[in-house]
C-alpha cells in the first residue's frame, strides 16, 4: 500500500466557481490561491505517495487507450448510437408524420458541435456526424461526444412534445423503432420535467450524500486565462481521425499551426487536467490524496450526464456505460479514473476508491497489462488481497 501520511485539511472551503471567475476575469490566479489558503496549487502533488500517484497516471492513460478498443465498450456505445437514431426518428414521425427525414441532417442538428468550438475533443464536421455515429467512421471518442451533445436538443424536442400532448404517440413510435429498449425511465423523466422552464432532462446532482458530483464545484478552480488549456499532444499521439482534424482545421494550409502534415500538429482540444486546479482544502480531495489517487478535474459531471442519458435511452447497462466513460475521458485527459468511477457509482456501478481499483474491472478483467512496472503492480495486488 502507498505510505499513509496525515493530510491536514480545514474542511470544504468556498472559492470562486468557474462562473464567478468569468464575471471577475480581471482577478489573477493568485487571487484564487489567497481565497483558499494552500489550495489550488498548479503542478504540485498532495498525494501521500507521489511516486505511486505518478505511475498511476501512466497506468490510467495506457488503460484508457486500451479501453477504446474493448468489444464490450464499443457494443455499449453502438447500442446508444442506435437508440439515439431511433429517438430522433420517433420524434420526427410524431411531429412530421410521413414526411421524409434526412437522418444525417437531423443527427447533425441533435449531436453536432458548433464549428467555432475547436476545443471539444471528438468533434467532427456536421456532414460527418452520421458517418461517425452509425456508419463505421467513428471511434469511442467521436461517438461519445455526439452522445454528450445529444441531450440539449433532445430535451427541447421532448418538452415540445409534452406541451402538444404527444408524448404517448412518441413512446409508441419509439417502441416500434426498437421494442427491446426500456422506455420507463424516459417516460417518467418527461413527466417530471413537463414544460417547466429551466427543467433539465439530465439534472445536475445536488445531494452530496447521493453522489460526489454534487461537490464538484468545491473541488476545483479554473486555472488562469485559458491559454494553457490546449493539449500538448499531437494528432498522431492521440489517434485523431481525419474528420476530427478537419473540424479543428489541422489539415488546412492556413492552419494556425505549422508542420509537415496534420498528424504532426498539436491538437486544439482542451484538457480538463490542464484547465482546472484542484482545491487541496476540500474534504473529498484530501481523502483521495491519502489514497494517492490521481486527480484532474474533480468528480466527473460529464460521466454523470452520460450515465443519466444511458438510463433514459434504455439500453446497455451501468457497468458497460462506466467502461465507455473511462474509454472516452481518460485518453483525452479530461478526468482521472477515480473521478469517473465516483460519478458512475450511484447508477449501480459500485467500487471502492483505492489502489485495489486498478487490479481488475468489469468488463475488462485483469488490468495487469497496463501496469507501468512490477513494483507498482505489486502494491496494487497487495491492496487487492493478492499479494504475499
Amino acid at each position: 500500500m502507498p505510505k499513509q501520511q496525515k493530510v491536514a485539511h480545514k474542511g470544504t472551503v468556498a472559492f470562486e466557481t468557474q462562473t464567478d471567475q468569468r464575471a471577475n476575469s480581471g482577478q489573477s490566479n493568485e487571487f484564487l490561491k489567497q481565497k483558499t489558503g494552500r489550495g489550488l496549487e498548479a503542478g504540485k502533488s498532495g498525494a501521500a505517495d507521489p511516486d505511486f500517484e505518478k505511475k498511476a497516471e501512466k497506468f490510467e492513460m495506457a488503460f484508457g487507450a486500451g479501453a477504446m478498443k474493448n468489444g464490450a465498450v464499443n457494443s455499449c456505445v453502438d447500442s446508444m448510437m442506435d437508440q439515439i437514431a431511433n429517438n430522433v426518428a420517433a420524434i420526427w414521425k410524431t411531429k412530421q408524420g410521413e414526411a421524409e427525414m434526412d437522418l444525417g441532417a437531423e443527427l447533425a442538428r441533435y449531436c453536432g458541435t458548433r464549428p467555432d468550438m475547436k476545443g471539444v475533443a471528438g468533434a467532427v464536421p456536421a456532414d460527418q456526424v452520421k458517418a461517425h455515429m452509425l456508419d463505421g467512421a467513428g471511434n469511442v471518442r467521436t461517438k461519445m461526444t455526439a452522445l454528450y451533445n445529444f441531450g440539449r436538443t433532445w430535451q427541447k424536442e421532448l418538452q415540445d412534445l409534452y406541451t402538444k400532448d404527444a408524448v404517448g404517440t412518441f413512446v409508441e413510435t419509439l417502441k416500434a423503432e426498437n421494442g427491446d429498449a426500456d422506455t420507463g425511465a424516459l417516460e417518467s423523466r418527461i413527466e417530471e420535467m413537463g414544460d417547466r422552464r429551466g427543467a433539465r432532462l439530465t439534472p445536475t446532482p445536488r445531494d452530496a450524500e447521493v453522489t460526489q458530483v454534487a461537490v464538484q464545484p468545491s473541488t476545483r478552480g479554473e486555472f488562469g486565462d485559458g491559454s494553457h488549456m490546449q493539449s500538448t499532444r499531437t494528432a498522431e499521439q492521440v489517434g485523431l481521425t481525419k474528420d476530427e482534424a478537419t473540424f479543428q482545421g489541422l489539415d488546412q494550409d492556413d492552419s494556425l499551426q505549422h508542420g509537415d502534415d496534420w498528424e504532426s500538429k498539436r491538437v486544439l482540444w482542451e484538457e480538463g487536467a490542464r484547465k482546472w486546479l484542484i482545491n487541496e482544502d476540500n474534504v473529498w480531495v484530501a481523502k483521495m490524496r491519502e489514497l494517492s489517487l490521481p486527480l484532474k478535474a474533480g468528480p466527473s459531471g460529464t460521466t454523470d450526464r452520460i450515465m443519466q442519458t444511458r438510463e433514459l435511452l434504455g439500453v446497455s447497462d451501468a457497468v458497460s456505460c462506466r467502461a465507455a466513460c473511462l474509454a472516452y475521458l481518460l485518453p483525452i485527459n479530461a478526468h482521472s479514473m477515480v473521478e469517473i468511477m465516483e460519478a458512475a457509482k450511484p447508477f449501480g456501478a459500485d467500487f471502492t476508491p483505492g489502489p485495489a481499483m486498478y487490479h481488475s474491472l468489469e468488463p475488462f478483467g485483469s488490468l495487469a497489462a497496463y501496469a507501468p512496472d512490477s513494483t507498482w503492480w505489486g502494491t496494487v495486488e497487495e491492496a487487492a488481497g493478492g499479494g504475499e
